[in-house]
């Protein structure tokens, strides 16, 4: 659940903070979700930004050194909007009952 709302970027990171430090998810959990919630969107900001600086420097190749950043940028943003859907979805599927 620490990936999962790592992932949702309207969420400032201060309140996710003190929020999860109210519950009792231990340190390893916290920081092993918190790697991964935040990886897509940290990856996504700086191949973008990356992208626009050549493109602000401009010159005869700039178009082959933009698009790849570019690509790997929206395509980590898109995997940062996609993987909360996927896990809500997962959640509301109805859990198959075991007899005894």
């Amino acid at each position: 659940m620490v990936a999962v709302l790592r992932l949702v970027p309207l969420i400032p990171a201060s309140l996710s903070n003190y929020a999860l430090g109210l519950t009792r998810v231990r340190l390893g959990a916290y920081a092993f979700g918190s790697l991964l919630g935040q990886l897509p969107l940290t990856i996504a900001y700086a191949d973008l930004g990356a992208a626009g600086g050549r493109a602000l420097l401009g010159g005869a190749d700039w178009q082959s050194q933009v698009l790849w950043p570019s690509v790997i940028g929206i395509s980590a943003l898109g995997l940062s909007l996609l993987i909360p859907l996927l896990a809500r979805r997962r959640m509301r599927q109805p859990q198959p009952v075991t007899g005894a």
